[in-house]
């Protein structure tokens, strides 16, 4: 019986070495793991723990051996230090594409912002000093009909 666990527990590993085993269980571990916050099967925790993307791959492997008894050769230590590393990568684009993606809202915005205070800036200067009715001033300004009840309510606002 001892034998048959450790083939398995070599082919296991062989398997995670190789990253086979990853590709055909990460679409079912994804769905295990939000079914529930608490995972009582023990592979399902190993699974858990080399798919936090928050852990270094050192505290992994200090992890697989300390939980479950696995001591990663050279070869499979190189395999979680890529997939660590890949996982980190992949983080660290995801944040950048965010932030550029905030950014570049975020200058949209104030730019409709800014267009939006100067046009109500020139019809309350144009209706001051021209002595003119708001639809006059917009006339003045070509302010589009569809944008028209929305300065409306900007001018009464200010």
């Amino acid at each position: 019986m001892d034998n048959d666990n450790a083939g398995y527990d070599a082919t296991a590993k062989g398997f995670i070495a190789r990253k086979v085993f990853l590709a055909h269980i990460l679409k079912h571990c994804v769905r295990e793991f939000r079914k529930s916050d608490a995972i009582e099967d023990d592979f399902l925790k190993m699974l858990h723990l080399l798919f936090r993307a928050r852990l270094k791959a050192e505290e992994k492997t200090k992890r697989l051996k300390d939980d479950f008894n696995i001591v990663l050769d050279n070869n499979m230590r190189k395999e979680l230090n890529i997939m660590c590393n890949l996982s980190e990568g992949i983080a660290e684009e995801a944040r950048e594409e965010g932030l550029k993606e905030g950014r570049k809202e975020g200058r949209n915005e104030g730019r409709k912002e800014g267009e939006d205070t100067a046009t109500v800036r020139h019809l309350k200067h144009i209706m001051a000093k021209m002595n003119f009715t708001l639809d006059e001033a917009m006339d003045m300004l070509g302010v589009p009909e569809k944008t028209r009840s929305q300065y409306a309510g900007l001018v009464q606002e200010l």
